[in-house]
């Protein structure tokens, strides 16, 4: 579910309520009548590195009281939170541009594993009372299950695989995602893209804001910094000791797709432009496209996994096996110690976690598993952690 609200306001916003008012009450009298507030709102979306927005529920009680007493006809959005599985996570970009988290909670009634909510109760009975319908008997929630931990037993770097990957694109000069010759000359829309390049000295590297989204540099394999919409600047040090020549790499994610406003269709992801290395624009490019769609994890890797023993760091693959020995419920993925990344469950990609936060938990719905053996794939950007926890609760931030 793409963030098809991210231009939408909070019901908080006063001066737009008493408009919507003055109108309501303008239709009311000259007979124009209905009016409809399409996109009632409870809160503002989530977005990684951002508190978590949350509204007075008091508040919502009041403008939604004011709406009905002038007649107005409404729709929550959203009344069921949904999940934004995969790379789904659409974007903002007011101020700055803003990654929109997994979860497409939204401040929705019903939660988006169907849990009722306290705002759900008080607006059932805000409804119930002006109106002559009983009270229905509620669903009781669906049962949810707390999963013993399962450790990750396998490992495998990202730059062991290259090698089995489809083969990479070679250009002069940078290549977008949606440039790309994959997926039948249809470009690449989702997922991370590497380029690699070599280069003779260290120096200053410089985006000027051709990254889209997020790129993480690597010289040698060796993790350097971070270049983004806000960082576009970094230094690469050259040591004693180098070889002459070095292998510079950049690991770019496409974080979201805009889902409003007038850069839609002008939108591109990964090296959207050349990118300098003391005012040098770098040349001959080796460009992978990692999708991270289903055939991506799929193929024949022999000999690549190896145990993971010794904690390794990402970029990277982990895997673990989680055993069910009945009927599968739905739960919670709780990915403490861990740093950034993806997890794949049975080869369906669950979405994104970061630890920045706000969002601590993953909802993994019980039709994604099976009873017997489940394999989850991890790919961890930074820093990983042998354990994979499961809650029977959700944690969206505070």
């Amino acid at each position: 579910m793409d963030d098809a609200g991210a231009g939408c306001q909070s019901p908080s916003d006063e001066s737009r309520n008493s408009r919507l008012f003055t109108a309501g009450r303008s239709s009311d009298e000259k007979g124009a009548g209905p009016v409809m507030m399409m996109v009632y709102t409870a809160k503002s979306l989530d977005g990684w590195g951002s508190p978590r927005n949350i509204l007075d529920p008091h508040l919502l009680r009041k403008d939604v009281k004011e709406m009905l007493n002038f007649k107005f006809s409404l729709n929550f959005y959203m009344f069921h939170g949904g999940t934004n599985f995969g790379f789904m996570g659409g974007s903002s970009f007011l101020d700055n541009y803003l990654p929109i988290v997994t979860s497409y909670d939204y401040g929705a009634l019903l939660t988006e594993n169907g849990d009722y909510t306290a705002e759900y109760l008080m607006y059932q009975e805000l409804f119930h009372a002006p109106s002559a319908v009983p009270n229905f008997r509620k669903p009781e929630p669906r049962p949810k299950a707390t999963y013993k931990p399962v450790a990750t037993a396998y490992f495998m770097s990202l730059w062991e695989i290259l090698p089995y990957l489809e083969k990479s694109i070679r250009s002069p000069t940078p290549v977008s995602m949606e440039q790309m010759s994959v997926n039948q000359g249809n470009g690449q829309s989702y997922g991370y893209i590497l380029y690699e390049t070599i280069i003779v000295s260290g120096g200053l590297l410089t985006s000027k804001g051709h990254i889209k989204d997020r790129g993480q540099v690597f010289l040698n394999d060796k993790f350097v910094g971070v270049l983004d919409h806000v960082n576009d600047q970094l230094i690469l040090t050259k040591n004693h000791g180098d070889k002459d020549y070095l292998t510079l790499r950049i690991l770019v994610e496409n974080q979201g797709r805009l889902s409003s406003g007038p850069n839609i269709n002008q939108e591109r992801k990964g090296l959207t432009g050349d990118i300098y290395l003391d005012n040098n624009p770098l040349r001959k490019f080796k460009i992978y496209s990692l999708d991270m769609q289903p055939k991506f994890l799929n193929r024949d890797l022999p000999n690549i996994w190896r145990p993971a023993l010794f904690q390794p760091e990402g970029p990277g693959f982990f895997l673990a096996i989680l055993r069910i020995g009945s009927q599968p419920r739905d739960t919670f993925i709780k990915m403490k110690g861990w740093t950034k990344g993806v997890i794949f469950i049975n080869g369906q990609n669950l979405g994104r976690y970061w630890n920045m936060g706000p969002q601590d938990t993953l909802y993994l719905p019980a039709p994604w598993l099976q009873s017997g053996i489940n394999e989850i794939v991890v790919f961890e950007e930074f820093k990983s952690s042998f354990i994979i926890q499961f809650t029977n609760s959700s944690h969206l931030g505070y």
